[in-house]
């Protein structure tokens, strides 16, 4: 039950619950880091606590609809015109 209290306080605070939070946190991160850096995928990956790149690969896609790569790629052309 401490748990659930906890949870239910920390999105009361913050508006999301903690492993949405969480997820957002990295996921804004990574954006960063593929935007800003030529840091490699797989470190990217380990820094924001994936055990693998293909894990965050797989998150990544999902909660921003492209993969890690064609969102870097993307970025670099935006960034040229």
């Amino acid at each position: 039950m401490p748990l659930l209290a906890l949870a239910t306080g920390f999105r009361r605070s913050v508006g999301r619950a903690p492993l949405e939070y969480l997820n957002q946190w990295r996921m804004t991160i990574a954006r960063t880091a593929l935007r800003h850096s030529e840091e490699r995928l797989v470190d990217i990956a380990a820094r924001i606590g994936y055990l693998s790149d293909t894990a965050f690969s797989i998150a990544f896609k999902r909660w921003t609809g492209q993969s890690p790569g064609r969102y870097r790629a993307d970025g670099r052309r935006a960034a040229e015109v």
